[in-house]
């Protein structure tokens, strides 16, 4: 970033517990340059739980993400269970061991929050040498009288 502070900006690119990439780091460092293509190849490796929750529907509507009737009945959100980037990764190549690709199954994704998705899109930048940090909070003001998680970057 332009005009940032040279200490701030190396604050920016350090790792914490939830954005270190282990050693996938490598493996993100070899993705596209492009932030939107990343958002992109990361949006299609997950399923917000909202979209699973609602279907094919909304952003959904012509199945961009996937099929959500396609999900296996059992599969539950893995928010709890994947709260760093590396457990997210880890879990991404457990369940196909190509990584992170533009063509993965529906079943083979991972059900998060923009929370998560937050912490995964700064350790790849972080990663390639892209300031970024993950702020999270409420906005009430989305609809009224309903308080939702929202993910600032």
């Amino acid at each position: 970033m332009q005009g940032l502070n040279p200490k701030l900006r190396d604050h920016y690119l350090s790792f914490g517990t939830f954005t270190y990439p282990g050693l996938y780091k490598q493996e993100l460092v070899n993705l596209t340059d492009d932030i939107r293509e990343l958002g992109m190849l990361v949006r299609m490796n997950i399923i917000h739980r909202t979209t699973l929750a609602a279907g094919n529907v909304g952003t959904n509507a012509d199945l961009r993400f996937g099929d959500m009737t396609k999900m296996p009945w059992w599969r539950q959100p893995d928010d709890d269970i994947l709260p760093t980037a590396t457990a997210m990764l880890t879990e991404l190549h457990r369940l196909d061991d190509r990584g992170l690709v533009a063509d993965r199954a529906i079943e083979n994704k991972i059900i998060v929050t923009c929370r998560f998705v937050s912490i995964l899109m700064a350790s790849i930048l972080k990663s390639k040498g892209i300031p970024a940090r993950v702020r999270s909070g409420n906005a009430p003001y989305f609809e009224k009288g309903e308080t939702t998680a929202r993910a600032i970057k």
